[in-house]
């Protein structure tokens, strides 16, 4: 039995891919919003499931007419990393304007919860954090009385179908392969690691019981135990065999990187959610 229809954004991402899945199976029925290049690799069967609609490009420019269906809820989990040299004003489409017009059909059409696949990485590390800041910022000038608005801050998220040039499926693959010299920063950054199925438990779980609406809220999505980056490492080193080595020092850091990421925001934890 359908327990109600969900416009969800990112569905053929890494994330948004698993979230899908996982919606599909509790019963609720999707449309997705996805650019025309996109893949559905990574959902599989999952795919002939879904309703897809195709956005226009840039991907804020416009929206294709999806504000007749009585939605239980719109997530946005599509972003635009800037990995492939995309200039700042594609980031600025995907991560402000595309949320933000789909923020304002929700307000207008009185969906009981805008839900926002966010990041902890601080604004001045680049256009991707900036971009998805910016959209914290601006929920609060969209009036939306009847529609729970939520940003949910993702730590490092990590797990089966991630973005092979991300770091861990990186070092998993170099080790793998016994890479003779792995080379790696110095690892001192601590970092907290949180499993994609512990994170699609928690936006799973709002979806099926939306906060209050009118409210807007941000949780701090992570393990709540952030750990050296050169602990994490040693760790798939041993676990895989690998008889290369760890050639920590080797790479710099980025330029304003911090050490540690502080997480101001409330712990999903708050809401009865255990990673």
């Amino acid at each position: 039995m359908s327990r109600g229809r969900i416009l969800l954004t990112g569905a053929t991402g890494f994330i948004g891919s698993h979230l899908a899945r996982a919606l599909l199976a509790a019963g609720w029925r999707l449309t997705a919003l996805r650019r025309p290049r996109s893949s559905t690799h990574r959902l599989g069967d999952a795919a002939a499931a879904i309703d897809w609609l195709d956005l226009p490009e840039p991907a804020g420019a416009a929206l294709p007419p999806v504000a007749e269906a009585p939605w239980a809820a719109v997530i946005h989990a599509a972003t635009c990393y800037g990995r492939a040299g995309e200039p700042a004003s594609e980031l600025v489409a995907a991560n402000l304007l595309l949320p933000l017009r789909l923020l304002e059909s929700a307000a207008a059409t009185a969906v009981p919860l805008f839900l926002h696949l966010d990041t902890v990485l601080p604004p001045e590390l680049g256009p991707y954090a900036c971009s998805k800041a910016e959209f914290r910022q601006w929920t609060r000038g969209v009036r939306a009385p009847a529609t729970a608005v939520v940003h949910l801050r993702l730590e490092h998220v990590y797990g089966p179908g991630d973005d092979p040039s991300r770091f861990i499926p990186r070092l998993v693959r170099d080790c793998l392969q016994h890479r003779p010299r792995i080379p790696l920063t110095d690892g001192i950054q601590r970092r907290d690691f949180i499993h994609v199925d512990d994170v699609v438990a928690g936006a799973s779980g709002l979806v099926a019981t939306p906060p209050t609406p009118g409210q807007i809220q941000t949780f701090h999505v992570g393990s709540g135990q952030p750990r050296p980056v050169r602990e994490l490492a040693r760790l798939i080193h041993r676990l895989t065999g690998s008889r290369g080595s760890l050639a920590f020092g080797a790479l710099a850091r980025r330029p304003g990187e911090p050490l540690e990421i502080p997480t101001p925001d409330t712990p999903l934890q708050a809401t009865g959610w255990r990673p």
